[in-house]
């Protein structure tokens, strides 16, 4: 999903992009999480992604 999201963008910024994970809970219910991918230089400049949920810093 974060590599569709990454391909057709989203209206954010470049480095930024925002989708959606659904998955179930222990009742069998759904549940959605709202997760963000950033992407930007690592310990030794390489490009890391780092995944999230919204509202994480």
């Amino acid at each position: 999903m974060a590599q569709r999201e990454m391909k057709i963008g989203n209206g954010a910024s470049d480095d930024i992009v925002t989708f959606d994970v659904i998955s179930t809970d222990g009742e069998g219910r759904k549940v959605t999480h709202r997760l963000y991918a950033q992407c930007g230089p690592g310990d030794t400049a390489a490009p890391v992604i780092t995944i999230m949920m919204v509202g994480e810093d």
